[in-house]
């Protein structure tokens, strides 16, 4: 008998205490107006408001990577690369820019290995891919040695 419950004790004291929900990550984020523990995978939820606004708490909510990249030009350049997904070339317009003595470029595979590179001379500039095979890569404009624009290239046969 002291067998029996001792094991119904311990299956309760289990399920008492277990996880409600599964959460893959999380961690604790401290600032100066206080500090905040957070998850990410949670399913129940509560929402909490206040004169300051309304917060949700709990809910799985979805997971945003932003790429930092320089979009601060200081002479107001807009670059544009198409057709992407590409097949034989892709084309880089650089609107109205005049001075590209600086300007180059540089195609990276997913690995980060440099595949291709060159000077950028004009404003309108061909690059050929055609003997790229089918992947995503990245094509860096590169201005004075720095990294001004990046564009995600997708490459088809």
């Amino acid at each position: 008998m002291k067998k029996i419950l001792f094991i119904y004790c311990l299956f309760f004291s289990a399920i008492s205490f277990g996880q409600e929900d599964f959460v893959f990550s999380g961690g604790e984020a401290t600032g100066s107006g206080g500090t905040v523990s957070y998850s990410f995978g949670q399913v129940a939820f509560e929402t909490v408001s206040g004169s300051n606004g309304e917060l949700t708490q709990g809910v799985q909510q979805a997971l945003e990577v932003y790429t930092l990249a320089t979009t601060d030009f200081s002479y107001g350049l807009q670059a544009i690369l198409y057709p992407n997904p590409a097949i034989y070339s892709v084309n880089l317009s650089l609107g109205s820019l005049n001075d590209f003595s600086q300007l180059s470029y540089e195609l990276i595979d997913v690995s980060g290995k440099i595949l291709q590179n060159g000077k950028i001379t004009e404003s309108q500039t061909e690059i050929d891919v055609s003997n790229l095979s089918s992947a995503t890569y990245f094509f860096n404009l590169i201005d004075s040695g720095k990294r001004i624009k990046s564009f995600k290239l997708i490459k088809n046969n």
